[in-house]
């Protein structure tokens, strides 16, 4: 009020040949606050500010744009969707409660236990979350400089020799996943499973050689036999998965 006050005031003061220049520098002015007000406001709107480029991501994405190989530890889940990069953890209202089923029972939750939040991060430790990423095809984990993921993660130093060094900066260190079980391939043994309370079963048993033996809903019209091949991703986006077999 005061400031349309005293402009109206000046206005009224000033000569007339005069007042066409005041109003133009009062509307200047105007707009330029308006910009400076909406421009602090950037940071949450502009894709320059809050998906910054950085050389750990761009070797993520690298790396990964042919095995669709997941990454833990590199952000916040909705940002690895915009970026095209594939996490376990979901960030997604409308998330599948089978999804949240499955990520419960890798982790060792009992039913009594489960997460029933929109957003769902993984919260088990040792051995439970080492499987769970494992067999959900996480490739790579990233970690801040000079700390160790089998003990930042996992709490516990059983895991570091599963864990190999692949790129280094001054704030990031990724480590490769030696364990975990690829997105795709070919498959030449399986195991029939009667529903999903039976495949969690089969999830759950210690040695089961997931990275060979494909699970199964029902009973393939083939019969399985060893052989030789390959499986190669040639394009991939949110909607479509293109392979060279």
């Amino acid at each position: 009020i005061l400031a349309f006050s005293f402009t109206g005031i000046v206005y009224s003061l000033i000569n007339n040949k005069f007042k066409t220049i005041f109003l133009f520098l009062i509307i200047g002015l105007t707009f330029f606050d308006l910009f400076r007000f909406g421009y602090r406001f950037l940071t949450f709107s502009n894709e320059k500010f809050l998906y910054k480029e950085l050389p750990v991501t761009n070797f993520i994405k690298e790396e990964t744009k042919s095995s669709l190989g997941r990454v833990y530890g590199l952000t916040e889940p909705e940002i690895g969707t915009y970026l095209n990069i594939y996490s376990i953890e979901t960030y997604n209202p409308l998330y599948p409660e089978r999804t949240g089923v499955l990520l419960d029972n890798l982790q060792g939750k009992t039913k009594e236990k489960r997460t029933a939040d929109n957003k769902y991060f993984l919260t088990a430790t040792g051995n439970n979350l080492k499987r769970t990423m494992d067999i959900l095809g996480v490739e790579y984990i990233v970690i801040g400089k000079d700390k160790n993921p089998s003990s930042e993660y996992f709490k516990s130093d059983n895991f570091i020799e599963e864990l190999k060094e692949a790129y280094r900066d001054d704030k990031h260190i990724v480590y490769k996943n030696l364990t975990y079980v690829p997105r795709f391939g070919l498959y030449y043994d399986g195991l029939i499973s009667s529903g999903d309370t039976k495949t969690l079963e089969l999830l759950g048993r210690e040695g089961l050689d997931l990275k060979n033996i494909l699970i199964t809903d029902e009973k393939l019209p083939i019969e399985l036999s060893n052989g030789t091949g390959s499986a190669r991703l040639i394009s991939s986006d949110l909607n479509t998965l293109n392979f060279e077999v």
